[in-house]
């Protein structure tokens, strides 16, 4: 009986092991559905990410991602941390920087290309060099939106 536990367990890990070599193939191969959506967390921030070929470029791509940097709260909430947070957003808002949604959650959109293979480490160094470079920045504005203090581990 020992042996048959044994034997089925060797089975199913050769089973996932399939399961995930199939998987990995379908999102790595070149029959990838445009575009790419998905989403993440990084420092308590919640990014939606899209990623679209460039048309009549061969392995040529935009990677757009969009920072939620939390809401401004309402007046009867916090006036004054309201007023805060709307004077230290006012440039990049009206720059186009930042984006002030009627919901009064403040967005912030990052776009960059990059050629190469659509694979899920192509696009974490992709990700990983836009949030590094834009780090300081997305610190500032989330603790200015959030009233959050200290280094929330930025």
């Amino acid at each position: 009986m020992e042996q048959e536990t044994t034997h089925s367990d060797e089975k199913s890990s050769q089973d996932i092991d399939q399961l995930l070599s199939k998987m990995t193939a379908e999102v790595t191969g070149s029959g990838i559905d445009f575009p790419v959506n998905f989403t993440f967390i990084w420092h308590n921030i919640s990014f939606t990410t899209q990623v679209t070929p460039v048309i009549g470029e061969a392995n040529h791509f935009t990677i757009t991602l969009v920072a939620n940097l939390g809401y401004v709260p309402f007046s009867a909430e916090d006036a004054a941390r309201r007023k805060k947070a709307l004077a230290a957003m006012a440039q990049h808002v009206t720059t186009g920087e930042y984006i002030l949604l009627p919901n009064s959650q403040i967005v912030r959109t990052l776009t960059t290309d990059f050629t190469g293979p659509v694979n899920a480490r192509r696009l974490m160094d992709v990700i990983t060099f836009i949030l590094l470079d834009q780090q300081a920045e997305l610190k500032s504005a989330y603790f200015s939106i959030t009233g959050a203090v200290g280094n929330i581990n930025f």
